[in-house]
């Protein structure tokens, strides 16, 4: 016996992607995924989150990668 999956509780959990794009809201879910990382600072040792939005934010974030001795002075 078939149920189809729109009739049952589980449809909330279906996010198959040949589904994605004849959902309405699908532009909006792509712009609420986050791309964050996170660094530590090597004085005070707190976490610093960078956030990836434009080319810019990620250009900051892989030169406080590169840099060893990173601080939360350089952070943007």
């Amino acid at each position: 016996m078939r149920i189809l999956l729109k009739k049952t509780p589980l449809i909330k959990y279906y996010t198959h992607q040949a589904n994605v794009a004849n959902r309405k809201d699908s532009a909006m879910r792509k712009q609420n995924f986050h791309k964050d990382e996170f660094l530590h600072c090597t004085g005070c040792r707190k976490e610093r989150r960078f956030h990836f939005k434009s080319r810019p934010d990620i250009k900051n974030y892989l030169e406080a990668l590169n840099n060893k001795c990173w601080t939360c002075s350089l952070w943007p």
